[in-house]
């Protein structure tokens, strides 16, 4: 291990989990997929880690990781967001407590916050076999199994537009609503390695998304996993939907392993016309 790579994983050593709080993670050799567990952590924190986690990766100094965390309150402007899909100025976002972000991904604006799930792979695609579709349909299929397994949410992966969606269907299939997205991504691959990645959303407020448009979604089209049981219940996140969802991405990102969610379909039922490439986003 290099003295860089020795140092990163230092930084990991030294966060106190809490959204894994009591939780014992493994991390062997075999499994060629590494859970770092942060915590709670600023969204510039994260983003410095996974950069250089990332160029190490590129480099062959450490394996596949995911990054596992939730942020305090940001709102993140990737390169495609326009004036208009903000509904109040930064200063009324900052004014909030909110903080704004320019990042370098692909995509339009996207809230992080407390209660939200954050899931940065660093994975080397080249090193899987995978091309960036394949990779996004079979982490997004990872969450939705994961979602399904825990908490009986009829969750499916969807690539146009990129989430995951609780879709309701009648006992023939057929969709009786659109649904509602649970989980986003967020990519850009870098020298064959994943950068930034999804979020699911748990139980944080959906009060932020009045106030932007993610991928031009009203806010009735965004829900959490507490807004799906009820809103009066307390998720045992650490004890029914983690150690599944970790299984679930390690059997997604096994070189040849078939996802289990079937083939990816646009909500609209349309066909799929292709909106995803390495510096895009499906947010």
């Amino acid at each position: 291990m290099s003295s860089a790579t020795a140092q990163l994983q230092s930084e990991f050593d030294s966060y106190t989990p809490v959204v894994l709080r009591g939780m014992n993670v493994r991390r062997t050799e075999e499994d060629r997929l590494q859970f770092h567990c942060l915590g709670k952590v600023s969204y510039e924190a994260v983003r410095s880690i996974q950069l250089e986690l990332g160029r190490a990766r590129a480099a062959g100094q450490c394996g596949d990781a995911v990054i596992v965390c939730e942020h305090p309150a940001v709102l993140t402007l990737g390169t495609r967001t326009k004036p208009d899909d903000l509904f109040r100025s930064r200063a009324e976002w900052e004014a909030e407590g909110i903080k704004v972000v320019d990042v370098d991904r692909g995509g339009g604006p996207a809230y992080h916050g407390p209660g939200q799930l954050m899931l940065y792979p660093v994975v080397s695609l080249t090193e899987r076999r995978m091309g960036v579709k394949d990779f996004v349909h079979r982490s997004l299929a990872a969450i939705a199994d994961a979602l399904r397994g825990a908490f009986d949410i009829p969750a499916e992966p969807i690539l146009d537009p990129a989430g995951v969606w609780v879709i309701r269907r009648d006992f023939d299939g057929a969709l009786v609503e659109h649904g509602r997205k649970i989980a986003c991504v967020g990519l850009r691959i870098r020298g064959g390695v994943t950068d930034y990645g999804f979020c699911v959303n748990l139980k944080n407020s959906l009060t932020p998304y009045e106030f932007f448009a993610p991928c031009g979604l009203p806010r009735a089209q965004v829900t959490t996993v507490r807004q799906q049981l009820g809103g009066g219940s307390e998720l045992d996140v650490e004890k029914f939907f983690l150690p599944r969802l970790m299984e679930e991405m390690r059997s997604a990102y096994a070189d040849g392993r078939p996802v289990t969610s079937g083939k990816p379909v646009p909500l609209s039922r349309a066909s799929h016309r292709g909106s995803l490439s390495p510096g895009l986003s499906g947010y």
